[in-house]
């Protein structure tokens, strides 16, 4: 791949790129098309194919590692909200408690 997409910059980057390898490729086969074939066109043209396939395969796992990254995420805000809903329900039941001692007294 020519570079690896670590974040959300550089998968922009990777889209940018991708868009301009997919219209030389475009490009190049309207040219053939009409007839206006060049010495190495095809050559370009599949270089350009390798490089998508490779931005796209980096794309398609950094994909995968954002929604890995919100699974854990969403799961760790609701382990955190049971335990802050545990700990409120616990204090509910203490309060009563401590409110009726002074009563009693």
């Amino acid at each position: 791949m020519p570079y690896e997409i670590t974040n959300a910059d550089v998968a922009a980057r990777a889209a940018r790129d991708m868009r301009r390898l997919a219209s030389t490729v475009i490009e190049l086969t309207e040219e053939a098309a009409r007839g206006t074939v060049h010495v190495g066109d095809a050559a370009k043209i599949e270089e350009a194919k390798n490089d998508f396939e490779e931005f796209a395969r980096g794309a398609a796992n950094f994909s995968r590692m954002v929604f890995e990254q919100y699974r854990e995420n969403l799961k760790k805000a609701q382990e955190e909200a049971a335990k802050k809903a545990e700990s409120e329900a616990a204090q509910a039941e203490e309060k009563p408690s401590e409110e009726e001692a002074p009563e009693k007294a």
